[in-house]
């Protein structure tokens, strides 16, 4: 099983499908050999064609985002399939992955998990008629992106404030989510530690809860490293007293 993609509790009807970490295209070409943390459209695309038959999907996520092209057409691919799809937000499915999120029948996101919603982003080098063509596709991009939240909304009379929401950057925790989306459903907080993992450093306003947890656990994990180091080195001395003797 790839690492991009983890199912689960697969059965002739059902199966889970766990979305962790960024969402690319491709997998680079430089962790071929490395079990990493990113998702790749290529298995997703293989994971539900596998799973064509399912009458029920369950699908997790906890994601910071990555390609928008991606996350579209994974969008794209869940709103087709013909399973009735519940969708868990265990952490955070930031940009790309809120997109994602909406291809679900049912959205349940924590009062402590978040939806992100924001601008699209592109880098770019060149001249002036470069930049101006950039422009004009980020445009086009956001016109695409605003469609499928505004198909999402309760009340359709929201979009200018959606569409402000990504103008600003907006973290939606699942009770502020469930005032706009449909099918969003509010769940009891939930530890969400794992999102530590995840880079948020392009983003301009994440929550503290977020933040918190990252700080939290990588104080646990430089713990745990000291912990180790101290047994390797009592591992190496007591080696030296046995060779001594």
């Amino acid at each position: 099983m790839s690492s991009f993609f983890e199912v689960k509790n697969q059965t002739e009807d059902s199966a889970e499908i766990y979305i962790v970490g960024q969402i690319q295209t491709e997998k680079p070409w430089w962790k071929d050999d490395e079990v990493n943390n990113e998702n790749c459209l290529r298995d997703f695309i293989k994971t539900l064609q596998d799973l064509k038959d399912v009458k029920n999907l369950v699908i997790h996520i906890n994601s910071p985002g990555g390609v928008l092209f991606a996350g579209v057409t994974m969008y794209n691919l869940l709103k087709n399939h013909l399973a009735h799809k519940k969708i868990y937000v265990d952490g955070s499915a930031a940009s790309a992955a809120s997109i994602i999120a909406m291809a679900g029948d049912e959205v349940i996101i924590p009062k402590n998990a978040f939806l992100m919603i924001h601008k699209p982003v592109v880098g770019v080098a060149g001249n002036a008629l470069d930049l101006q063509k950039a422009i004009e596709m980020l445009d086009s991009i956001e016109v695409g992106m605003l469609s499928i939240y505004e198909e999402n909304l309760i009340n359709s009379e929201d979009k200018d404030i959606i569409k402000q929401m990504v103008q600003d950057e907006t973290w939606l925790n699942g009770e502020e989510a469930a005032k706009y989306f449909k099918n969003v459903k509010v769940a009891d907080e939930v530890n969400i530690a794992a999102c530590s993992n995840f880079d948020f450093s392009c983003y301009k306003h994440v929550p503290k809860e977020l933040i918190k947890n990252e700080i939290n656990n990588t104080n646990d994990e430089l713990l745990e490293k000291e912990k180790l180091k101290k047994k390797e080195l009592e591992l190496m001395k007591a080696k030296l007293r046995l060779e001594i003797s």
